[in-house]
């Protein structure tokens, strides 16, 4: 066990337990050749473990155990004797059912002949013979009539000899003190030769007790393997087997090609350390200590595994020695002040400086590093897939989760702080579809405030053209009393020209020629406004061009190709607004052209009235009625142009605030949206999202109520506010979802409507309506767990969920370190929910933790114990004031008269640290090895 100290601890090896010798007399195709055997043993290159089997003998094992010891098959780390023997219960084939017995190698030879095989009888025709080689020779001589050879009367022998579970059962416990704990019974599940083989409901008892007596089974059948673990039928399996049962497969080799090929591949792959001690752990850890399948079960990327771990000062404080580490759950254990936080900080120091960076920044956690030793002494971190990375180099290599002492119980002391928040949203989008899915609506809820941000800047352009249009209409007049007087200047004119010298057919060219003139200036007072509308739109234009280009500026161009794209496009908008103006020149060009046209008529039907006008009488008092007359119809055509003007503001006024308004109802939509995707996920197993949407109280008080004068009631503000129910009665906004769009309205409407001195000095109702539209509504992240939502739960509880949501929300890969998750919980939740949690995360994801805890080691059946020791007086330590040593649970020794930490195995220095560290074992005392 000492050479097993220091190494990566439990790993997975590929193991074949049933591989016979050319001593197994039945079915043997070796024809005794030992030579090409061992050759053919020593070119299994990938094999850790294997078990030598013989039919009712260890003749093979002795021969290899002793080939072993001279220098032979030494690429096997652990060979283990298989005996394989034949019950006295037979199959619906009539075949005898199989039963191996897997004895610890540490047990002499001679002790499983002499008080196992020599022991065990069989009974005919009243005499009795042992499972030895003389009486199975003896036995086998009865049946035989010709001539034979010692041999044939051995292989008559075996097979007419048989035992009862009974009898091996009675054995082993006889010679307790040399077996107990140091055999495995393992039992085919073949219905040729295995228990499978009793069909009969009259044999139902006996297959039961086969299995209860059994260990493991032999086969590598998917449904088997499903069937004994309990997975098909929980209650079945425990009233067929008493328990939940490993299978293991092997090649059951009789010839030199099936040595390490057993049938389609199907491996035996098994987590542990090499030795019979591992072998016991798929006993009570079948599901995660054993699988059958051809790869290795280990499929985690070289880069997100470390490989070991190393000081490299050269001081007396701390060892070089290189740690190794497992690709599973590493945990570090050790007394008070030992150096076990202090190891997981330098690796994650050494791997990611960032990481230590943004814990110190979130001020959840105090680095208790800083301006000390530690914090400068050189580490290095070894990556399976070859690479390095220090904590005093510039260029870190790799990626690590770090979770301090104490954070995540800083984390989870208020739900609603705003690290929480980010913390459980960060977590969530580790999720590459959450990701994906937030970066759109992102982008959707800044392009909706872009557009609120325009259309309030164009609503409050055409409010300033209103006032403008106004105004003008005012200097101009009164659009009645100008009727009026046009009216009376006509009147007027009718009888002076009644007085004057022209004829009824002159009147009558006067008027027309003055109609189609009034009608000409209407056309050159529609020429001119088009021409001042074109030079405003040419305006407007250029400064939308101007935001077009700020826009794409703003967009991420992670690459060249993407600065390409963005490129071509802005020149293809630049272009496009170049043609704009040029159209718009044109057609100033051609509206003056008009305008010169119309002009020259209007001189043209001047100059045919002047004639006659000078034939009337009173003609120059007729020509100043006439002037006044065209000054007031001139007013008028402005006064009806102004007012059609003004009834279009005043649509696209009313249309852009109900495009605000949608804009809200968009960005109040994609909140849902948000809401519902989290709501429904299905991917945190009994851990639910619960996200709702909040009003941002303060910061709708702070950016937008305070710039109004308040005095008593909000309604003095807002008037018909109470009506709306908007603001409680100490003046708070009350947020409801369904109405929430409707208040807004009011309020954007109730701004507009009244005058600027419900404003305080400073502020103009643009800036009242763009603090408006700010974003108030956000989406909360919490959590619920058995009904309990984050908020509501007890702080230990909390911690337990947000680690949950650490280790089960993220589809990174990288290594996960954590110092004491257990703290602030009781020891039911660590047992049960804490350990499954680990469990389940190790087996896609490296672990490295710091506890306290027993069961965080043993229950969780941790692949490597890392033990930490502070000793300056070098009593338990070699040589250094820190010393760390390693290995697997199983890995166990004790050197009597030997104080040093390295004396002693690992699962003695657990139960020596560990508060509970015997009761831990105690649960999986079959496991282990201890005494009952």
């Amino acid at each position: 066990m000492e050479s097993l100290l220091n190494t990566s601890g439990s790993i997975w090896r590929k193991w074949d337990l049933h591989i016979h010798t050319p001593e197994s007399v039945l079915h043997s195709e070796y024809s005794g050749n030992w030579d090409l055997y061992l050759e053919t043993l020593e070119n299994l290159t990938d094999f850790s473990v294997i078990g030598i089997t013989d039919y009712f003998s260890i003749e093979g094992y002795k021969k290899i155990k002793k080939f072993r010891e001279d220098g032979r098959v030494q690429n096997i780390d652990l060979i283990i004797p298989n005996i394989e023997l034949r019950l006295d219960k037979t199959t619906h084939r009539g075949k005898p059912i199989n039963i191996h017995i897997l004895f610890d190698p540490e047990i002499d030879p001679e002790d499983i002949e002499s008080y196992f095989l020599g022991e065990l009888e069989f009974k005919y025709q009243d005499a009795i013979y042992k499972c030895v080689r003389r009486d199975l020779i003896g036995l086998g001589e009865i049946f035989l009539n010709e001539e034979y050879s010692e041999e044939k009367a051995l292989r008559s022998g075996m097979k007419q000899f048989k035992v009862s579970i009974e009898m091996i059962d009675k054995v082993l416990k006889k010679h307790r003190s040399k077996f107990h704990n140091k055999y495995l019974i393992v039992v085919p599940n073949s219905n040729v030769d295995g228990n499978s083989g009793l069909r009969d409901d009259s044999f139902l008892a006996v297959r039961r007790q086969i299995y209860h007596f059994s260990d493991m089974i032999f086969s590598s059948n998917p449904r088997d393997r499903e069937f004994f673990l309990g997975e098909t039928d929980m209650e079945k399996t425990i009233e067929q087997c008493g328990k939940i049962m490993p299978c293991i497969h092997g090649s059951d080799a009789h010839s030199f090609e099936k040595i390490g090929s057993p049938d389609d591949d199907r491996f035996t792959w098994i987590k542990s350390e090499p030795t019979f001690e591992g072998l016991k752990q798929i006993v009570h850890e079948p599901k995660s200590r054993v699988i059958i399948q051809t790869q290795n079960p280990d499929q985690k990327n070289d880069y997100d595994v470390i490989s070991s771990i190393s000081f490299q000062s050269d001081t007396n404080v701390f060892s070089k020695r290189e740690i190794q580490l497992n690709p599973g759950l590493n945990t570090i254990i050790g007394g008070k002040s030992s150096g076990k936080s202090l190891l997981l900080y330098k690796i994650a120091q050494s791997i990611s400086k960032q990481e230590i960076e943004v814990r110190e920044k979130e001020e959840l956690w105090r680095n208790p590093y800083t301006n000390t030793f530690i914090e400068e002494t050189e580490f290095e971190v070894k990556w399976r897939n070859g690479s390095t990375t220090k904590n005093n180099s510039d260029e870190q290599i790799g990626k690590v989760t770090y979770i301090p002492q104490m954070y995540i119980n800083s984390l989870s002391e208020d739900t609603a702080n705003d690290v929480l928040q980010e913390k459980i949203i960060s977590i969530l989008l580790q999720n590459s579809e959450n990701s994906t899915f937030m970066d759109e609506k992102k982008d959707e809820l800044n392009h909706n405030k872009r557009k609120k941000t325009e259309a309030i800047t164009n609503l409050f352009e055409y409010l300033e053209n209103k006032n403008e249009i106004l105004l003008d209409i005012d200097k101009i007049g009164d659009e009645r009393s100008v009727q009026l007087e046009i009216t009376k200047l006509e009147a007027d004119i009718k009888e002076k020209i009644a007085l004057s010298e022209l004829n009824d057919d002159d009147e009558k060219y006067i008027e027309e020629k003055e109609e189609l003139k009034s009608e000409l200036q209407k056309d050159l007072e529609s020429i001119n406004f088009k021409s001042i509308y074109t030079q405003k739109a040419e305006k407007r234009l250029d400064i939308i061009y101007d935001q077009v280009n700020e826009n794409i500026k703003q967009i991420d161009q992670i690459d060249e190709d993407l600065a390409v794209i963005f490129e071509q496009l802005r020149q293809e908008i630049s272009e496009s607004f170049i043609k704009a103006h040029l159209n718009m020149q044109k057609r100033l060009s051609r509206l003056d052209g008009y305008k010169v046209e119309v002009d020259e008529k209007v001189s043209l039907i001047q100059d045919l009235l002047d004639p006659l006008i000078k034939k009337a009488k009173n003609r120059e008092e007729i020509q100043h009625l006439r002037s006044k007359l065209e000054i007031q119809k001139k007013s008028l055509t402005q006064i009806l142009k102004k007012r059609d003007k003004l009834n279009s503001i005043d649509s696209q006024i009313e249309s852009i605030i109900n495009g605000l308004i949608g804009f809200e109802e968009e960005s109040l939509r994609i909140n849902r949206s948000i809401l519902e995707h989290f709501n429904n996920s299905d991917y945190l197993n009994d851990i639910k999202i619960n996200t709702k949407i909040t009003f941002k109280d303060e910061f709708f008080e702070e950016n937008f109520l305070s710039k109004f004068v308040r005095r008593g009631r909000m309604s003095n503000t807002f008037p018909r506010c109470d009506d709306n129910d908007v603001f409680s009665t100490d003046g708070f906004f009350i947020f409801d979802e369904e109405n929430f769009i409707d208040k807004i309205k009011f309020l954007l409407l109730s701004i507009l409507q009244n005058d600027e001195s419900k404003l305080k000095k400073g502020y103009s109702k643009k800036q009242a309506i763009q603090a408006l539209f700010e974003n108030y509504i956000e989406v909360i992240f919490d959590l619920k767990k058995d009904n309990d939502s984050l908020s509501e739960m007890s702080p230990g509880k909390r911690g337990l969920v947000l680690i949950e949501l650490f280790l089960n929300i993220s589809d990174e890969s990288h290594p996960i370190l954590i110092d004491q998750p257990e703290d602030n919980l009781d020891n039911r939740t660590i047992t049960t929910d804490l350990v499954k949690f680990i469990r389940d995360k190790s087996l896609n994801r490296q672990i490295i933790i710091v506890t306290h805890n027993a069961n965080l080691v043993v229950l969780t059946d941790s692949e490597n114990v890392i033990v930490a020791n502070q000793d300056p007086q070098l009593i338990q330590n070699e040589h250094h004031r820190f010393e760390y040593i390693n290995g697997a649970l199983e890995c166990d020794f004790n050197t009597r008269d030997n104080t040093k930490i390295s004396s002693k195995g690992i699962r003695s220095h657990v139960c020596e640290i560990l508060e509970g560290g015997v009761d831990a074992f105690s649960q999986r005392e079959k496991k282990y090895g201890f005494s009952s």
